[in-house]
């Protein structure tokens, strides 16, 4: 048997030399002002963040009140300190987020920031949200990134006024991709049967945004259901290309302002994050290009060009390069295959809930909770109510109706307590009621189950989870619990 033909070694050879010439581009110098502005932006947003958190009572009725977090696997090591002292890091964050707007030792300021923010993000599952989980990204890879060489107290420090006023381009490169990532991932997940055939869960959404307005039969009536359903789907999927290349980057910013503002009036859950989508537009415009315009433009001084090392030539790849294009390649690697996991996961990712979080699958589902009632049994089979507000906040609550596997870890938690406290508890159970993307109210466990005695596994949900079709849970008048 013949061995196959070697491809020819021109094409070999050309295959080389645009990888080459790509590790030498993005280590092309570009105008700073852009990624200096962003940080600006940045700053500015997360010091509001840290306030907000203050005034909602993320560190007391958030962390300390609650008798039990909902640990991520592996973080169980993680605890909160005491109020003050959630409060306290709070304020400091506060501090470190202005010195990252104003670009005061920036590095340093904007990793211990990202520090602190994930310290107070991994603490509980009830506190995450997509647009979190994109500040933190965010935070980590401008701890990277010399985004102070301009519009910066740190320009003005004696030992920083020899630094070149450019920025390698990989450094905004990197920022554009992961908001290219963001959107074109969170249409794949729309990419199911509930969005594209029941429309859901945009058919709720629309409905609970306009009940009791007079344009609610307008914005529910189908042509206005699908437009927003398979506009929306579009919008994600291609709103990256069009604000990628220029001839189609006004056509996406346009798009960009409907699609935030709308999701600002409909959502109440998702805080600053359009008005940070549509700020972030910025990244995808040339930097080069940017600072030509704000010095024709806004009269802004323009940089002398003599200190911009490098200017258009190619950058000979050394040791230092070699490390970060290594990095780089790691990172994209792990943001573009982990979000992806679902495809090998069983059962519907989301309403199991593995594989959902992480994956930017915003918005794909939804939970109506009509009720929620636990109560313990003693070994005679007696029943007993329990107050579940007593030991958890209000999200953790709407969380376990999104996790059951939430639901499972404060069942035995509850039942380990209540057995250290001297009660004889032999079972935990709870009624669960809720409808999933608009389907009817069902129970998520079985009442009689004992979800004390459950154990969830990733790979075999059938084994601890009913799932969303099973027979015999539907809720029907009479109800039972109520």
């Amino acid at each position: 048997m013949s061995a196959p033909p070697e491809p020819p070694r021109e094409l070999s050879s050309s295959w080389s030399s645009r990888i080459v010439r790509s590790l030498r581009t993005i280590h092309r110098p570009v105008d700073a002002r852009l990624l200096a502005l962003f940080r600006m932006l940045f700053g500015a947003v997360m010091f509001y963040e840290t306030r907000y958190y203050i005034q909602v009572g993320v560190p007391g009725v958030g962390l300390t009140a609650p008798k039990v977090l909902f640990k991520y696997d592996g973080l169980e090591w993680l605890h909160p300190l005491t109020e003050a002292g959630m409060t306290n890091l709070l304020d400091v964050m506060g501090l470190l987020a202005l010195a990252i707007m104003v670009g005061l030792f920036h590095r340093v300021a904007t990793a211990l920031f990202t520090l602190g923010f994930a310290f107070i993000f991994f603490q509980d599952k009830a506190l995450y949200n997509n647009h979190l989980y994109l500040f933190f990204l965010l935070g980590g890879m401008l701890s990277c990134m010399a985004a102070s060489r301009v519009w910066s107290v740190d320009r003005a420090l004696p030992w920083n006024k020899g630094l070149p006023t450019s920025v390698p381009l990989w450094m905004p490169l990197l920022l554009r991709v992961q908001l290219f990532i963001v959107y074109f991932y969170g249409g794949i997940a729309k990419l199911n049967g509930d969005w594209l055939i029941h429309h859901q869960p945009m058919r709720a959404a629309l409905e609970n945004w306009t009940r009791g307005t007079d344009w609610h039969g307008f914005m529910t009536a189908a042509p206005t259901v699908m437009f927003f359903t398979y506009g929306g789907l579009l919008f994600d999927l291609v709103i990256g290309f069009l604000l990628w290349f220029p001839r189609t980057r006004l056509l996406g910013v346009l798009g960009m302002l409907f699609f935030n503002v709308t999701n600002h009036l409909m959502f109440d859950d998702i805080g600053v994050f359009p008005f940070v989508m549509i700020g972030a537009t910025m990244l995808f415009i040339d930097p080069d290009a940017f600072g030509r315009w704000w010095d024709r433009n806004l009269g802004g001084r323009k940089v002398p060009s003599g200190k911009r090392k490098g200017g258009n030539a190619l950058i000979e790849i050394g040791g230092k390069h070699r490390v970060v294009n290594t990095l780089l390649v790691v990172y994209l690697t792990f943001q573009l295959l982990f979000p992806l996991r679902w495809v090998v996961l069983p059962w519907d990712v989301d309403w199991t809930s593995i594989g959902q979080r992480f994956s930017w699958r915003m918005k794909v589902q939804t939970r109506d909770l009509r009720g929620m009632a636990w109560t313990v049994r003693d070994r005679s089979g007696n029943s007993t109510p329990v107050d579940v507000t007593s030991f958890v906040n209000t999200m953790q609550v709407q969380q376990m109706a999104h996790d059951p596997r939430c639901a499972v870890r404060f069942a035995r938690w509850l039942k380990q307590d209540l057995v250290n406290r001297g009660y004889g508890i032999a079972s935990v159970h709870a009624e669960i009621i809720l409808s999933y993307n608009g389907r009817p109210f069902r129970y998520l466990f079985d009442p009689d189950q004992d979800l004390s005695g459950l154990k969830p596994d990733i790979w075999h949900p059938e084994r601890w989870i009913p799932p969303m079709d099973a027979p015999g849970l539907l809720v029907t008048p009479p109800e039972r619990g109520g």
